[in-house]
């Protein structure tokens, strides 16, 4: 169903699960309806969680919010991909991770270099020191794509090193540019035989851990705000909650439809995963 605004159902729900990346930002400038959304949100005594696949830490990412003014009397919580990976992998609480040492070898940007610190990790630059990849964010080179990591990868599935992927998503939009992620070099490992361990949407561990954070954690009055359908969209279904797909972020983000009802139900056609709602931006 298209719906022009959340207040057409925003009756049906007290907890929001909302993206950051492409419903409340660009990367560069917050979108125009955001900030007043969230306000009239919190006036109602409603709950927002903020769920995003950004490989670093929730506090990191309270920082850059603020940045763009979403200062934290707007929200109740933030959950990360990188704030779950950081709660295995530093507790090597789960079974899969109970066998890895402390020594990776690591895909990262320059500013993700804390997640190292916090998981008490140490990256080495050869694969034969390390016991798992860990993969935050391959580096933003010009027309870089997976392949050119595959003899690298080839040499990882030979030693049978799993990869720990800390950003499920392909890609994200940086202005007005789509930029691979972290999710893209995973599913090349995959392709090559690799084993991928994901932490973020759409699995399941992160929503249980989110849902836990609202003060009544029901499904039924739960909604998700995202502008992916292969994460946002698939992760609420596959979890059981309602979803808006909000066409502000990267799924919409090359449609040149005349009309965003026409947009909606142009993209969605050959698609089968439904949101329950569609709107232009959250507003």
């Amino acid at each position: 169903m298209y719906i022009k605004s959340l207040h057409d159902v925003i009756d049906s729900y007290d907890n929001f699960v909302v993206d950051v990346w492409g419903v409340v930002h660009n990367g560069h400038t917050v979108f125009p309806h955001v900030l007043e959304t969230l306000q009239e949100i919190k006036d109602l005594n409603k709950h927002v969680i903020f769920l995003s696949n950004a490989p670093r830490r929730a506090h990191d990412l309270a920082r850059d919010l603020e940045h763009f003014g979403v200062t934290p009397d707007l929200y109740r919580n933030i959950h990360t991909s990188g704030e779950d990976a950081y709660e295995h992998l530093s507790t090597r609480g789960s079974n899969r991770y109970q066998g890895l040492t402390n020594k990776c070898y690591a895909f990262l940007m320059p500013g993700h270099t804390h997640m190292l610190e916090d998981c008490r990790l140490e990256r080495v630059g050869d694969l034969n020191d390390a016991s798992f990849i860990l993969n935050l964010q391959p580096p933003r080179g010009d027309n870089q794509t997976s392949a050119d990591y595959e003899a690298l990868l080839k040499e990882a599935v030979e030693k049978k090193l799993p990869m720990v992927c800390v950003n499920p998503d392909l890609g994200v939009i940086l202005g007005d540019q789509v930029h691979q992620c972290a999710g893209t070099l995973a599913q090349y490992y995959e392709s090559l035989g690799g084993l991928v361990h994901y932490h973020g949407k759409p699995f399941d561990s992160v929503y249980k851990s989110t849902l836990q954070k609202f003060p009544t954690p029901d499904k039924k009055r739960t909604l998700a705000i995202g502008d992916s359908l292969r994460t946002d969209i698939k992760g609420a279904f596959d979890f059981g909650i309602d979803s808006i797909l909000v066409l502000s972020g990267l799924d919409a983000h090359h449609s040149d439809q005349e009309s965003l009802e026409k947009k909606a139900l142009a993209f969605l056609k050959d698609s089968i995963l439904r949101p329950t709602y569609v709107c232009a931006e959250l507003r």
